[in-house]
């Protein structure tokens, strides 16, 4: 009993220490369909989707219904703009169409999600599917009439939400999904097009046009840095046979190139590239039906080069991925979450091995909103690079984790905090050192 006893200890002592890796399944507490995930800090996350609204306050680990305004439409999205103040697009659709039946309802949240309120009850006649801030005043959103239909929408904000106006916007097919690297810079996607404006919607222009096909369309698109940027989509319809593609730009989207093209049992509808190196995307046959089969997660550690497969414990429909500090995220059909304990891991960016261990000053310095963080260790140690405010507060853990010796890099991003001084410290075995650095917004 007393050898029991021990290793059981020797259990629960080796889970807390040593988290779970690669991606493993959480419970959700929901089998309904999961849209979207975000995070407004650390630990506190908000998981979306058919008629749910859920949460959790350990990092992703567990979750659980919360009181919401309004349940009965489809949570498309949800983006927090700051640790505060976040957003949820939900679309009310009545098939057959009738008079004021494709809507869409924001609900906001001020207080981290704690409570939401309606913000807007009502836009009319159509489906609002992204929305982002580009910092406390200047944010955008993007939707369409139907799923994959228009008239397009594309609507701006320059008082922090408190009123929206619509901005012109040429393309008449359905705008599927959008990504502003700066207040006039960005790019809509309208099926198999993706459209760029740099004066603030006032114009668009066609920088990508994919194959023809109904089905042929650009789902996601992530920016790395103002140059830096890929895309992603397929065929998401199960009568056809469905493919997949990844585009890549590396200037600043007047150009993309194909770094995957393939045909697949699996489209891709959700990209993110955590930094110059690490990008995740995944998808599933069927991008906006309940389809539950042939969910695929692709990583790739080489800019886009090669793509590895994910191995996932089930074949389910997947929504959306992201990353929040070295942790990933994946959320799909059935109430699927997928958690990923080391989703991000910091990239090696040389062979020899340094005399000393070193921080550098990140660059850009002042940023806004991600800069690159680069450290060297002589010998083998565990590494923890995390980022404080000025009170000591610590407001996002990079990386925790044993590395071998060599020179790394990891990217630092600061969209959900505010302007101000922060500072970064890394900690080894046997040695500690700390920068500061400007975020400016």
């Amino acid at each position: 009993m007393k050898s029991i006893r021990i290793i059981t200890v020797l259990f629960l002592f080796a889970s807390q220490c040593f988290p779970q890796t690669g991606w493993y399944q959480v419970s959700s507490g929901t089998n309904n369909l999961l849209k979207s995930v975000c995070f407004a800090n650390a630990n506190t996350g908000f998981a979306v989707g058919d008629g749910v609204v859920i949460k959790s306050t350990n990092a992703g680990e567990s979750w659980s219904s919360i009181p919401f305004p309004n349940l009965a439409m489809m949570m498309r999205n949800i983006y927090f703009k700051n640790q505060l103040t976040g957003y949820i697009l939900g679309n009310h659709y009545v098939i057959p169409n009738t008079n004021d039946s494709f809507y869409t309802t924001i609900f906001k949240t001020t207080d981290g999600g704690s409570s939401w309120f309606i913000d807007i009850p009502r836009m009319t006649n159509v489906m609002m599917r992204e929305m982002e801030f580009l910092d406390d005043n200047t944010g955008y959103m993007t939707g369409t009439l139907y799923v994959y239909g228009g008239p397009n929408k594309v609507f701006k904000t320059i008082n922090g939400g408190a009123n929206w106006v619509q901005v012109p916007f040429i393309e008449t097919e359905a705008a599927l999904t959008q990504k502003f690297i700066n207040s006039e810079t960005g790019f809509v996607s309208s099926l198999n097009k993706i459209y760029k404006t740099t004066n603030s919607g006032t114009n668009w222009n066609i920088v990508y046009t994919n194959n023809p096909s109904d089905f042929n369309c650009v789902h996601s698109i992530s920016f790395i840095n103002s140059n830096t940027g890929f895309a992603c989509g397929g065929m998401s319809t199960i009568t056809l046979s469905p493919y997949r593609f990844i585009i890549k730009t590396t200037d600043g989207g007047n150009n993309w190139q194909y770094v995957m093209n393939d045909s697949s049992n699996s489209m891709l509808g959700s990209i993110t590239a955590v930094n110059e190196n690490n990008i995740f995307a995944c998808g599933s046959v069927c991008f906006d039906g309940p389809i539950t089969g042939s969910g695929k997660i692709l990583k790739s550690t080489n800019a886009g080069v090669t793509w590895i497969e994910e191995t996932l414990p089930l074949d389910k429909a997947l929504s959306k991925v992201i990353t929040k500090n070295n942790l990933g995220f994946a959320v799909g059909a059935d109430g699927l979450i997928y958690k990923n304990g080391d989703a991000v891991s910091v990239t090696q960016t040389g062979s020899s091995i340094p005399s000393s261990i070193k921080l550098h000053q990140n660059y850009p310095n002042p940023f806004n909103p991600s800069t690159t963080i680069n450290f060297d260790i002589p010998k083998q140690s565990f590494v923890s690079l995390k980022v404080f405010d000025m009170t000591g507060k610590e407001v996002q853990n990079l990386f925790e984790g044993v590395k071998q010796a060599g020179s790394y890099q990891v990217k630092f991003d600061g969209v959900n905090l505010n302007s101000g001084v922060y500072f970064y410290k890394l900690m080894t075995d046997g040695a500690s050192i700390t920068k500061s650095m400007v975020l400016v917004k």
